[in-house]
């Protein structure tokens, strides 16, 4: 062979596969690049609840108690109970066949420097405030109506009666003489 002769030059199909593990290399790094930065960037699941319970704390007040919400100079003002009635309700199950018998007395705590504003509002409403209690016992699901306490019912009792006499002046409800039987 002759002294100048020029070196033989690659494949071209070798030029092509080089450039592909090239390209292929580096879409590889850039992948792993944005993996790295995403799992620095994004919170992980626990991180996520945490902030979403805080969030729900800075929210929700203190107590549920509604008594609690008032403030300070409130709970200290002598409270009266008046009388809401006795209540006696039927009501039918379809869903399990059974009809439901409840009978209650209820009260409702007021201010005792409001109880003479809380009569003159309560007299002309007080069918509807008894209308309002049927629905409220009527709606219920049979594990509201089975809470010891009968939170749900005595809140949505509460805040159907305080619209229905137009300014807020029963402070709580209290339920006495409960009996839930089953048909």
């Amino acid at each position: 062979m002759s002294e100048n002769a020029t070196p033989a030059a690659p494949p071209a199909g070798a030029k092509s596969v080089l450039g592909m593990v090239i390209a292929a290399s580096f879409m590889g790094v850039l992948v792993a690049a944005e993996c790295l930065i995403a799992w620095l960037m994004i919170p992980s699941v626990d991180e996520v609840v945490a902030q979403a319970e805080q969030r729900f704390q800075d929210r929700m007040p203190a107590s549920a108690d509604p008594v609690d919400q008032l403030a300070p100079d409130d709970q200290k003002k002598p409270t009266v109970e008046v009388d809401l009635g006795v209540h006696s309700f039927t009501t039918h199950l379809p869903a399990r066949g059974v009809n439901l018998r409840i009978d209650f007395q209820l009260y409702g705590i007021v201010r005792q420097e409001d109880k003479a504003k809380f009569e003159g509002l309560y007299q002309p409403v007080a069918n509807r405030i008894r209308e309002s209690v049927l629905v409220v016992i009527r709606n219920a699901e049979v594990a509201d109506l089975t809470e010891a306490n009968l939170g749900l019912i005595k809140r949505r009792i509460l805040e159907k009666s305080n619209r229905l006499l137009t300014k807020p002046l029963l402070r709580d409800i209290v339920v006495t003489d409960f009996t839930l039987v089953e048909q």
